[in-house]
């Protein structure tokens, strides 16, 4: 299975760089304001979506934390 994640890569002053990703559009959105808005110490960033395989075991392994959840919000 294929998903989408946001990568973002902030640049800070005397060559410091960071690059966190994020599972959904939102996220993204709410760290590049943060850093680069509020806190104003992020003076460049790069954003770009990337694609990423995602292993059967782990697809497997969500539903049955979703089916968990699920049976857990019925009591």
């Amino acid at each position: 299975m294929t998903k989408q994640i946001w990568v973002v890569t902030f640049h800070f002053g005397r060559g410091h760089s960071q690059t966190n990703w994020f599972e959904d559009k939102k996220q993204a959105q709410e760290a590049l304001r943060v850093a680069v808005f509020n806190n104003e110490d992020c003076i460049n960033c790069t954003v770009h979506r990337q694609d990423v395989e995602v292993p059967d075991s782990i697809v497997k392994l969500n539903k049955l934390f979703e089916l968990r959840d699920r049976i857990l919000n019925k009591m």
